[in-house]
Parts: structure tokens; C-alpha cells; sequence
């Protein structure tokens, strides 16, 4: 057996609302069901809450001319979107960090891996972490295969595996 209803009478429903809609201006139902609920609940000595008044004016079928809510979206202003690669290259940090990779592969005989190094400063992120596995496997794709740093971030998305 489920809650008894809670008994709202239509009339003064209506009426309420009508009047809600043209003393007051509201952005979404939701504000008018809030506000519907908080006048009947003083009004009426019944306490009633906003999601009671859009059960009840959908039973009603009382027509509103407040509009819908639009979920989730809120107006954000659009800017041109900065691409990945853009913010790299305007990073310094970032850009002596590739510096030092490219140093230390040249020491290292690994200058194989140099293109790796171009698109990760094109933004790539799949670049970046193969870089960061070559870099603790000492350039050596074999040893990334068998890695087991299973701590390490990377491990489950790690390249060469």
C-alpha cells in the first residue's frame, strides 16, 4: 500500500498560479512551483512542497505559461577554444621540459623517439604519455612491454604493452 496523497484543492491551486504568473516574472517552473507551494502552504494551512504543486498541476492539467527549464545549461560565453599544442608552446615550463627530453635522447642514442617529441608538443596527449614510459624505461620499448610499476598512473594505459 503506497502514501496517501496528499489533498490539494484545484480551485485554489489555479488561482494561486494565475496570480503568481502576473504579479511575479520567473525563469524556469520550478521557481513557480517553489513560490506556489510556499503561498498555498500559508494560505491553506496545508504543507505542501514544489514537486506536490507539479504533480498536482500536471494531474489538473493546468496550463502555464512559464517555460521549461532548460537542464544543465547555462549561458556561458563562447570564446575562440585554444587549441592543446597552443597552450604548450605559450607554457615555459613546458617548453624546457621538452628542451631537456630532447637533450637527454640525443645522449642517449634515442633520437629515434624525436617525432614522439614533436607531436607531444603538438598537444598529443598519447605522445606525452609514451614520452613519460620511455623516459622511465630508459628509451627501451621492450621494458615498457613488461613493466611492473603497477603504482604508476599510466600502467593500465601505458603504449608499447
Amino acid at each position: 500500500m503506497g502514501r496517501p496523497s496528499i489533498q490539494v484543492d484545484e480551485v485554489t491551486l489555479k488561482r494561486i498560479i494565475e496570480n503568481a504568473e502576473i504579479t511575479n516574472q520567473f525563469q524556469n517552473r520550478n521557481e513557480l512551483f517553489s513560490y506556489v507551494a510556499e503561498k498555498y502552504s500559508k494560505e491553506t494551512n496545508v504543507i505542501i512542497s514544489a514537486s506536490v504543486v507539479y504533480l498536482r498541476v500536471n494531474e489538473y492539467n493546468i496550463v502555464l505559461k512559464t517555460p521549461k527549464g532548460k537542464k544543465g545549461q547555462t549561458k556561458i560565453p563562447k570564446g575562440e577554444r585554444v587549441k592543446r599544442g597552443d597552450k604548450f608552446s605559450a607554457d615555459t615550463s613546458a617548453q624546457k621540459t621538452f628542451e631537456l627530453l630532447r637533450n637527454e635522447m640525443k645522449r642517449e642514442d634515442a633520437t629515434r623517439f624525436l617525432p614522439i617529441v614533436a607531436k607531444a608538443e603538438g598537444g598529443s596527449v598519447k605522445a606525452i604519455i609514451k614520452l613519460m614510459c620511455l623516459t622511465c624505461a630508459n628509451y627501451e620499448t621492450n621494458e615498457i612491454k613488461h613493466c611492473q610499476c603497477i603504482m604508476c598512473p599510466l600502467h593500465p594505459i601505458r603504449a608499447y604493452k
